[in-house]
């Protein structure tokens, strides 16, 4: 029985707090795909608070710099087992195999409805041109026969 379960996301893609996971449990556990919320930063301050937008500025450049990103990766490296974060991303995924799949018509609308589509349209391209080109030898016969 799959059950999905949630984890801390770090910015750059690593995952944190992953102590309660055994190997074991990767295989009755799958990681949910979608992010339930995503920051950056927190930082928890009055909203008039007067150095407010210097605070913003910082953590702009240092964001922009890619200090958070080295931070994250000497953490990873340093206290983060690789191999398990490895198995938290596979973990997002199917991967049973489901064998060999019958083709039915859903695997072919993409290369044949665009020519069915081509053809009706040349049917009535080709029913206009008659029409125009009866219209225009019976117009063609009339100024004759007014001559």
């Amino acid at each position: 029985e799959n059950m999905g379960f949630i984890l801390e996301r770090l910015a750059f893609g690593h995952f944190g707090n992953v102590d309660f996971l055994t190997d074991e449990s990767f295989k009755r556990l799958k990681l949910m795909i979608d992010d339930i919320y995503f920051q950056y930063c927190f930082a928890f301050v009055p909203r008039l608070w007067a150095l407010l937008p210097k605070l913003n500025d910082v953590i702009m450049r240092v964001h922009s710099t890619g200090l958070d990103i080295f931070w994250e990766w000497e953490v990873a490296a340093t206290y983060m087992d690789g191999q398990q974060q490895e198995e938290i991303q596979a973990s997002m995924y199917m991967d049973f195999d489901v064998g060999p799949v019958k083709l039915d018509m859903g695997n072919f609308i993409g290369l044949v409805l665009p020519l069915i589509i081509g053809f009706v349209f040349s049917i009535f391209a080709f029913i206009g041109e008659l029409i125009y080109y009866k219209y225009t030898q019976k117009k063609a016969q009339a100024v004759v026969n007014v001559n």
